[in-house]
This record gives structure tokens, C-alpha cells and sequence, in this order.
């Protein structure tokens, strides 16, 4: 028989102890029986259930939003929390609340609010273990590693989330196998001066307008972006590490022209080479020449 369990933890005070932005407030592991229910009253935080195996459901404004598993449902503050099983089986979540001034703004601004429920793949399990750890520290320091905690939670909802409503939780997801493809094929190919958005097409098999849409709602951002930002960040490894002339930084990070190189790095990093050279030149210096004796 399956065990059952309610399994949660509390932040001592009912406000965060400093005048933080975002705070957590609480932690959560359930599993519940078929045909159980939460009492039904607003409550003043901000509340993410993560599935994790059977279905359970939050109710809102009348409409019902099922959570299968590796979905994440949310819940603001001042709304109504109506949260059961559905279906006959019991219903296995974890769950975390946030409180703080600015903590339902942070929330909508990574993009949660309209939809209710995202697929966000299965449950980290290891960064809800470490929330309740921190919440258990009922010092200042505790409560403040706590906070960071859980918004290293919602971060990774938000990096992964998705509108329940665009594909079906069971089965393939194309999406994640875009992502893995484009990304190999951006790691293999972007030191290649002539590689972009085309040759990026081509070698996935797909038309210009359909990768860029699909690139777009998987990251955020379109592939030729994706790719500038890429190439910088490699090129700022390389200014800070090696000694490499800048011209040849350029060069084996796919620039053929210094100056488009210069231009491309302060549009993306706020500075030039020569800048992000020169702040670090003495420590890559010194490190270079260790690590030749």
C-alpha cells in the first residue's frame, strides 16, 4: 500500500526578518489520498505545486487546471487555493510559498500569470532538499540562504517552463529534442566565420522561418542573437585567460574584420576587448607565465 504523507516546514516569522524583495516562506512534500482537498481561503503568498507522480488539480475562478506529472502549477496572492487528487489514485507534489514585497511582480515577470499550469520536466529534487535545510536554520543567515533558494526554484521553472496548452505532457517532446540538436550544432559550428542562421538551417534540415520561430520559443531569443552572445562569451574567456593577440581572439571566434569584433563585444558585454583585457592582464599574465614553468 502506498504510504501517505504531509511533510512541511515554516519560516519562524510570519514576514521576512529584513526588508528582502523576495522571501521564503515555506516548503512542502505531499502525497495524498484519492478525493482529498485543501480548505478553500485566499491566502497572502505566492504558491508553485510541482507535481510529481498521479494528477491532482487547482481551481481557479471556477475553471479546474489538472497537474499530471513534471507540471507546475501556481497560485498569487489573495486568490482562492483550491488544490485536490483527481482521479483514483493518490497524488505525490512538492510544493514552496514566497512572500515579500516585490515577490508576485518577480514572479509575473519571468513570465507566469496568464497560463496557470507549465510543463517544467521532472522535480529538483536536490534544490527543494536544500530549501527545507535552510528554512530549518532558523538563523538570519539561514533565512537569507533560504531566499536564495527558493529563487534558484523559480529560476528553474522559468528556464524550463512552458504552457501546459502547447503540447500534451505525455509522450515526445520535440521541443527539448530542438534544443539538444540546435545546441550541438552551435557548439560544433560557431567558430566557422561563415556560420549563421542559414548555415544553421541547412544543417538542422529546416526552413529559415521555422527555426527561427521554433529557436525563439524555446530560448527566448533568435538564433542569430543566440549565436552573437555565444561567440562573446567564448571571446571574453579568451581575453581574460589567454595572451592571444585580440586580432586573433577575433579570428577563432568566428570575426574576420577586429573592428566588427569590437563593435560585437561592446554591444553585448558593455565594453571593448582592449577593456576586458586590461582589467584582467596582470592576473592572465601572471597565471600564463605559472603555468608555463
Amino acid at each position: 500500500m502506498t504510504k501517505l504523507f504531509r511533510e512541511l516546514l515554516f519560516r519562524p516569522s510570519p514576514k521576512p526578518s529584513k526588508a528582502v524583495c523576495i522571501g521564503a516562506r515555506s516548503v512542502g512534500h505531499y502525497r495524498i489520498r484519492p478525493e482529498w482537498q485543501d480548505l478553500l481561503f485566499p491566502k497572502t503568498f505566492t504558491q508553485f505545486f510541482w507535481s510529481i507522480s498521479g494528477t491532482g488539480f487547482i481551481r481557479l475562478n471556477g475553471r479546474k487546471f489538472s497537474l499530471p506529472p513534471e507540471t507546475v502549477g501556481v497560485y498569487f496572492p489573495n486568490e482562492k487555493h483550491e488544490v485536490g487528487t483527481e482521479g483514483p489514485g493518490s497524488w505525490e507534489y512538492r510544493w514552496w510559498t514566497m512572500d515579500g514585497p516585490m515577490a508576485e511582480a518577480i514572479v509575473r515577470s519571468l513570465g507566469f500569470g496568464e497560463d496557470r499550469i507549465y510543463r517544467a520536466g521532472p522535480a529538483p529534487v536536490e534544490l527543494f532538499e536544500e530549501l527545507t535545510r535552510e528554512i530549518s536554520d532558523v538563523s538570519y543567515g539561514g533565512e537569507v540562504r533560504a531566499d536564495a533558494v527558493a529563487f534558484r526554484l523559480l529560476s528553474a521553472v522559468a528556464a524550463e517552463a512552458r504552457p501546459n496548452e502547447a503540447a500534451p505532457v505525455a509522450g515526445p517532446r520535440p521541443l527539448r529534442s530542438f534544443r539538444g540538436t540546435a545546441l550541438e550544432c552551435i557548439q560544433k559550428s560557431w567558430t566557422d566565420m561563415r556560420f549563421g542562421v542559414e548555415q544553421m538551417a541547412d544543417a538542422l534540415g529546416l526552413h529559415r522561418s521555422v527555426l527561427s520561430r521554433r529557436f525563439r520559443s524555446e530560448f527566448g531569443m533568435a538564433p542569430s542573437e543566440y549565436i552573437l552572445r555565444w561567440r562573446v562569451q567564448n571571446a571574453l574567456r579568451m581575453l581574460t585567460r589567454t595572451t592571444l593577440p585580440i586580432h586573433q581572439v577575433a579570428k577563432e571566434c568566428g570575426w574576420n574584420d577586429p573592428n566588427y569584433f569590437s563593435r560585437c563585444v561592446r554591444q553585448i558585454a558593455g565594453y571593448t576587448p582592449r577593456m576586458a583585457r586590461t582589467a584582467t592582464q596582470g592576473r592572465t599574465v601572471r597565471e600564463t607565465k605559472l603555468a608555463d614553468k
